[in-house]
Parts: structure tokens; C-alpha cells; sequence
């Protein structure tokens, strides 16, 4: 029933997710809808850098069924907040041709974040229904469009900072890309911990499960 729903939305676990989700959005559409301003001095094509996002992501989800099957949901959440970091850290450092690597290895990370998160609720709290997957999925876009104006000042005070030590125009984006890079790898690496912390708890609560039966 619809008061079921609206119960289970208030479970502990589930506002967990819905926490994590709020990262794992931003980690993935924030760093994405401004890549064009963060990398487009670092000598790479940003259309470049999208597309190949964008088709590791494809190709990556169209085989999410077998890869979380075998690793369990949790398990693929903590690799990819893991992948994740890595990949928009090393980003925030390259330069050149590394960028499209360190953009392949981002989008490796980022590519099961939002099904997986949504297939976790549908399996661990089916009590929510569709309604607690549709509140994850506006969790994140919400978190998304509030840390939208947060990165934009990053860019902003970052390029300013380097304008004041008399750096070019260009060196001035470069760095300022750079730094916004490197605070949203804050993201993921909390999601780590968040993450470390799901595989120990659903670890715990198969081993109840196991012992009842």
C-alpha cells in the first residue's frame, strides 16, 4: 500500500541511500555537466572526453546485470566509489592525452552508480515500491542542481586565484579546473567510507539470515 511506501522511506536504510545518493549524483552528472569548463584547457577535446563517457557508460550498463550478480550490489557500489575517486582525482592532475584516460577510468567508476543504487532499494527495501525508487532518483537530482552553483563558484574563486598571481588567461582556466576536480573527489572518497560501511552491514545481515534458517 501507498502507506507502506511512504513508511519504508523513513527506514534507516533507506535514508542512508538516499544520502549516498545525493554524492553519487553529484559525482557523476556534477562532474559531467561542467567538464567542458573544467577540462577545456587541459589540452584534451571536451566533446571528446564526453563521448568517450559516455560510451564506457553505455556499453558498461548493458552488462550491469552479470557484473552485480556476481559481485553484489554493495560490492560494485564500493568499487565504483573507489574507481570513482581515482578517476576524478587523476583528472584534476592530467594534462594532455592523460586526460582521456583518466576520463576512462572515471567513466568506469561512475558507470553503476545510479542503476545499481536504484536496484539496491527495489532489492533490499521492497517495501518502498516504485515510490522509494523514484525519491532516490529525485534525491540525487536535487543534490545535483543545489551543488551546481557550489562548483560554479569553485571555478570562479579557483580561476581568480590564479589570475591574482599573474598566471595567463589560459594557465588560469587549467588551474581552475584542476582544483574544482579536486574537490569533487571529496565525493566519492566519503562515499568509500559510506560504502566500506554497506558491505559490513548487508555482510552482518546475511549471516542473521543464514543462522535463523
Amino acid at each position: 500500500s501507498t502507506g507502506n511506501n511512504i513508511k519504508a522511506l523513513f527506514s534507516p536504510l533507506f535514508l542512508f541511500m538516499a544520502f549516498c545518493m545525493t554524492l553519487t549524483a553529484t559525482s557523476e552528472l556534477g562532474t559531467q555537466q561542467w567538464i567542458e569548463r573544467i577540462l577545456g584547457a587541459s589540452g584534451a577535446s571536451p566533446m571528446l572526453i564526453m563521448a568517450t563517457i559516455t560510451g564506457v557508460m553505455a556499453i558498461g550498463r548493458f552488462f550491469a546485470g552479470p557484473v552485480v550478480r556476481k559481485f553484489n550490489p554493495a560490492g560494485v557500489l564500493l568499487y565504483s566509489a573507489i574507481v570513482t575517486t581515482l578517476g576524478i582525482y587523476s583528472m584534476s592532475l592530467a594534462t594532455g592525452n592523460m586526460v582521456y584516460v583518466s576520463a576512462l577510468l572515471f567513466a568506469l567508476g561512475v558507470t553503476y552508480f545510479w542503476p545499481t543504487m536504484i536496484g539496491f532499494v527495489a532489492e533490499n527495501i521492497p517495501q518502498s515500491g516504485a515510490l522509494g525508487m523514484s525519491m532516490l532518483g529525485g534525491a540525487g537530482m536535487f543534490a545535483v542542481s543545489l551543488w551546481n552553483p557550489v562548483i560554479g563558484s569553485w571555478i570562479d574563486q579557483a580561476r581568480q586565484h590564479a589570475l591574482a598571481t599573474k598566471a595567463s588567461p589560459e594557465l588560469a582556466e587549467l588551474a581552475a579546473g584542476q582544483a574544482t576536480l579536486a574537490n569533487l573527489s571529496l565525493f566519492p572518497l566519503l562515499l568509500i567510507f559510506a560504502f566500506s560501511a554497506l558491505v559490513l552491514f548487508m555482510r552482518q545481515q546475511r549471516r542473521q539470515q543464514i543462522s535463523v534458517a
